[in-house]
């Protein structure tokens, strides 16, 4: 998905968010915190 985003919009910033706790905690909005590697 990121790729196609570059190509249609190549002077856009873009960036990945992935994992098994994102779309569960973004929707129900706790403070959360999710590391980087």
């Amino acid at each position: 998905m990121s790729q196609i985003l570059s190509e249609e919009a190549p002077n856009a910033k873009v960036g990945v968010l992935n994992g098994p706790n994102l779309a569960k905690e973004i929707a129900s909005k706790p403070p959360y915190r999710n590391g980087n590697s």
